[in-house]
C-alpha cells in the first residue's frame, strides 16, 4: 500500500526529477570549461590573495561567483550550474591535467595516455610553479609522495629540515587532505622542478663539521636521503649536547648565587656579633 502511495506520489517524481537534473548537470562541455578556466585566470589574484581571513574569505567567495555567473553565460543549453560544482569542476580539470601529465611521464612502451584538453593544458599553465595538491572532502592527513623513474629519492636540508626534491625533470607530487574547501588548499597544480644546472654527484660519506654556512648547505643539497639523515642525527645530537651544557651551567651559576648568598649572610651575622660585643 504505502509503496504504491509514494511510487506514484508528486514527491517521489519531484524527487526523481531533482536527481536527474543533478546526474545531467554533472557534465560540462568543453567550451564551458575553457571558460571557467579563463575566468579563474583573471580572477586568480584574488582568490589566492591571504590577507584578513574574513576579508578574503569574502572576496575568493565574490570571485567564485562571478566565474560561475560566466560559465552560466556560455552554456547553450541553459542549464545553472552552482558555485559548488564550478569549483569542484575546476579541482577535477587540476587533478585529471595531472594525472596525465603523469601517466605521460611512466608510460614506457606502452599506449600512450588520452591527450590535454585545452582547459586542461590552460590548467597547467595557470598553476605551473606550485605544488600539486589533490584534495579530498573530509579528509585529515598529509603526505609526501616524491620519487624518481629508479627509485632513488633526493633531498634537499634547509634551516634543519628535510626537504624531498625530485631528479631532473621529474614532477614533484604532493597529496594534502585538508577539511576544507580553499581554493588554495585543495588546488591540484604541477611543479616543474629545474635541476638543468644542478650536479648529480655525490660528496664523499664523511662531511667536514667546520664549514662555512654556505658550503655547507650546498654539499647537502647534493647528499642522498641516508647520508642527509645522518647528518641531521648529528646536529640534534650536537645540538641536544650543547642545550644539556647549557642547562649545566645554569644549574652551575645557581649554585654560585646560593653559595654567595649564604656567605654573605655568614658575613653580615659576624658583623652583628662583633657589635654586639
Amino acid at each position: 500500500m504505502y509503496k504504491d502511495i509514494f511510487n506514484g506520489s508528486p514527491i517521489s517524481r519531484v524527487t526523481m526529477e531533482t536527481q536527474s537534473e543533478k546526474k545531467r548537470a554533472a557534465y560540462f562541455t568543453e567550451a564551458e570549461l575553457e571558460v571557467l578556466m579563463h575566468a579563474y585566470e583573471e580572477f586568480k589574484p584574488i582568490i589566492l590573495k591571504r590577507s584578513n581571513p574574513a576579508a578574503s574569505a569574502k572576496a575568493r567567495e565574490l570571485a567564485w561567483q562571478k566565474i560561475t555567473d560566466r560559465v552560466n553565460a556560455c552554456n547553450p543549453s541553459g542549464a545553472t550550474r552552482t558555485l559548488s560544482q564550478v569549483k569542484m569542476k575546476h579541482k577535477n580539470i587540476l587533478q585529471k591535467a595531472n594525472r596525465k601529465k603523469t601517466e605521460a611521464r611512466l608510460t614506457g612502451g606502452g599506449p600512450p595516455p588520452p591527450p590535454l584538453t585545452p582547459s586542461e593544458e590552460l590548467a597547467l599553465s595557470l598553476n605551473k610553479g606550485r605544488p600539486v595538491v589533490a584534495g579530498i572532502p573530509g579528509g585529515s592527513s598529509s603526505h609526501i609522495l616524491c620519487t624518481t623513474s629508479d627509485g632513488e629519492k633526493r633531498v634537499k636540508y634547509t634551516d634543519g629540515r628535510i626537504v624531498l626534491l625530485d631528479s631532473p625533470e621529474r614532477t614533484q607530487s604532493v597529496t594534502v587532505d585538508e577539511d576544507d574547501d580553499d581554493d588554495e588548499e585543495t588546488t591540484s597544480a604541477v611543479t616543474e622542478v629545474d635541476n638543468a644546472g644542478r650536479s648529480t654527484e655525490y660528496i664523499p660519506r664523511d662531511l667536514p663539521t667546520d664549514e662555512g654556512p654556505s658550503a655547507s648547505a650546498h654539499n647537502l643539497s647534493r647528499l642522498p636521503a641516508k647520508e642527509l639523515y645522518k647528518v641531521h642525527l648529528q646536529k640534534q645530537i650536537r645540538k641536544s649536547d650543547m642545550e644539556m651544557d647549557l642547562i649545566q651551567l645554569q644549574m652551575e651559576e645557581k649554585r654560585l648565587l646560593i653559595k654567595k648568598a649564604a656567605l654573605e649572610i655568614e658575613l653580615l651575622e659576624n658583623r652583628l656579633k662583633e657589635m654586639k660585643k
